[in-house]
Parts: structure tokens; sequence; C-alpha cells
């Protein structure tokens, strides 16, 4: 039985020391996979970062899930609001995979985690 809503998730600023903690135990490694819990996506220069809602960090978007359409389908599920998403990190930034619908929020809140439905973005 799938769980009832999102992980509860790692901040943005966490995740490349994450990957970093996995990168030292396998050099080989490309990429680890993390839950982000509170990011939007903004534009940041030729590409698109998730900034943490709570802090002043980000992560940017890996050059290769720019140009899949789930890259828009993120920007439209978020709203400009926080979103909780699953993905790869690697050197070359985070692939999101998968999101959390927010849900409907009702006087700035979200949707109970259970409601909240997973929406792939591959």
């Amino acid at each position: 039985v799938p769980p009832a809503g999102p992980p509860p998730g790692i901040a943005a600023a966490e995740a490349p020391a994450v990957y970093g903690n996995a990168l030292r135990d396998d050099p080989w490694l490309d990429a680890w996979p993390v839950v982000l819990r509170d990011v939007i996506p903004v534009p940041a220069g030729d590409g698109w970062q998730l900034a943490d809602a709570r802090s002043a960090s980000a992560v940017p978007i890996a050059p290769a899930a720019l140009s899949r359409p789930g890259l828009w389908k993120l920007v439209a599920l978020s709203g400009g609001g926080p979103v909780t998403v699953f993905g790869e990190i690697g050197h070359r930034g985070f692939d999101p995979y998968a999101a959390w619908d927010p849900g409907d929020p009702e006087e700035g809140e979200a949707a109970p985690a259970a409601a909240r439905s997973v929406v792939p973005l591959v």
C-alpha cells in the first residue's frame, strides 16, 4: 500500500551533502535519489532551480530536465508555491521525476497529506 502523501523530504540545502556522502562511498555514482520538501521552481539565468521556500538556498535543475515537458508540469503544479519533489541529485544538478500535488489550498494552507496525489514528471 503506497503511503498517504509525500515522504518527509529534505531541504534543498541538504541535497548536495547527501549526494556527496553517497559519492564518498561510490566514486563512480552519477546521481542519488532524494525527496526535496518545500521547494519552488524558479528561473535562473539560462535554466531553472528549485529554491527552498524557507531559506535562501537552491539547487539547479539538471540540464537534461530542461527540455522535458515535465519541467512545465512542475512549474504549473507549483503555481509559485512550495511543492515536494522526488528526483535525483548529481553533479549536474537535480533531475525531477515526480511531485506531490499540493492540493487546493484554503486560507494559505496546503491540502492534508492524505489528499495529495503523485504527479509524474517523466
